[in-house]
C-alpha cells in the first residue's frame, strides 16, 4: 500500500471533499523539502503534526503531544512554490505528474479552508 500524506483539517469543509492520494507526496518529500529550502518557504514535512486523537498513541503506550495546527495560508505558500519548481526538478515526468497532482489537489482543499478560516496539519498514513 505505501506511505501517503494527507490534509487534516480542524473542521469540515461544506463539500466535504478532501481526499487525496498523497503517495507521491511522500515518496519525494525529500526531494519537495529541498525545493522549499531553495525557495526560502517551510517545508511540507514542517506542517505535519500526529493527531493527539489517534489509537497509534494508545497501540504504543505513547503519551500524544497536542495536536499543531496551521493557517491554510502558510500552505498555500509552500505549495504554490513547489507547484512552480516541480517542472525544473529533475523528475521523471511520470512521477512530476502525480506529485503535481497531490500538490493541486492539496492546493483546492487549501483554498477552500482558507477562505472559511480553517486551520490544518499535514498526516502520515502508514
Amino acid at each position: 500500500m505505501g506511505v501517503a500524506l494527507f490534509i487534516v483539517l480542524d473542521r469540515d469543509l461544506p463539500t466535504g471533499d478532501t481526499a487525496m492520494d498523497g503517495k507521491a507526496l511522500a515518496r519525494h518529500a525529500d526531494r519537495l523539502a529541498e525545493l522549499a529550502q531553495q525557495a526560502g518557504v517551510p517545508d511540507l514535512m514542517s506542517f505535519c503534526s500526529l493527531d493527539e486523537n489517534d489509537g497509534l498513541f494508545e497501540d504504543f503506550g505513547i503519551e500524544p503531544e497536542p495536536t499543531v495546527w496551521h493557517p491554510a495560508s502558510a500552505g498555500l505558500t509552500t505549495i504554490r512554490v513547489l507547484l512552480a519548481a516541480i517542472a525544473a526538478a529533475g523528475l521523471d515526468p511520470e512521477q512530476a505528474q502525480w506529485v503535481q497532482e497531490d500538490l493541486q489537489v492539496a492546493q483546492t482543499i487549501l483554498e477552500q479552508a482558507e477562505q472559511l478560516g480553517i486551520q490544518w496539519h499535514l498526516a502520515v498514513d502508514f
